[in-house]
């Protein structure tokens, strides 16, 4: 009796432990599909959190771009003002020079200067010097010798002469007599 006693309970005991291990193979199935569920979530939201920076980096581009247009199409006004007005002062120079030519031309006419070559003073930047008198003209070289400069650099005339220039020939000079 025993035996046969011992058989039931072993038997019922190996049914339970059987439900239990059918229970516990079925938790295992639901908390695989549960984790498989998890991962399949988790890789849409990574999809769905790397669009959504995508996006994001893409409109800050795209402000950028708008803003560095708008710079650029600043400074291509700037530079098309400063071009005209470059030109304007070219423009100013090349009246500057050709009166400054002409008013040279005249004063070595008017001077004798004859020893000055009509290209030195074409530009009035460019720097030369004249004798106050003609030396093609022996008769005149016993005159004493004077130069005159121009510094552009200072926008001085600079008159460097052994004669005595009092404020009368000064005045009467500057005034073209």
């Amino acid at each position: 009796m025993t035996l046969a006693l011992n058989l039931l309970h072993s038997s019922s005991l190996e049914s339970k432990i059987s439900k239990e291990e059918n229970i516990y193979k079925e938790w295992l199935s639901r908390m695989e599909k549960y984790e498989e569920s998890l991962n399949e979530k988790n890789s849409e939201v990574k999809d769905v959190l790397k669009h959504k920076g995508f996006i994001e980096v893409k409109d800050s581009l795209v402000n950028e771009l708008a803003d560095l247009e708008v710079l650029i199409n600043q400074s291509d006004i700037d530079i098309k003002k400063y071009e005209a007005r470059e030109k304007e002062y070219d423009d100013e120079k090349k009246k500057i020079n050709a009166e400054y030519y002409e008013l040279m031309l005249n004063d070595k006419i008017k001077f004798g200067l004859e020893e000055l070559k009509a290209e030195n003073f074409k530009h009035i930047k460019k720097v030369f010097s004249a004798r106050g008198s003609n030396r093609a003209s022996k008769a005149s070289s016993h005159l004493p010798s004077s130069r005159c400069f121009i510094d552009t650099t200072h926008k001085h005339l600079i008159i460097q002469s052994n004669l005595t220039l009092t404020p009368h020939f000064l005045a009467g000079f500057l005034a073209g007599n």
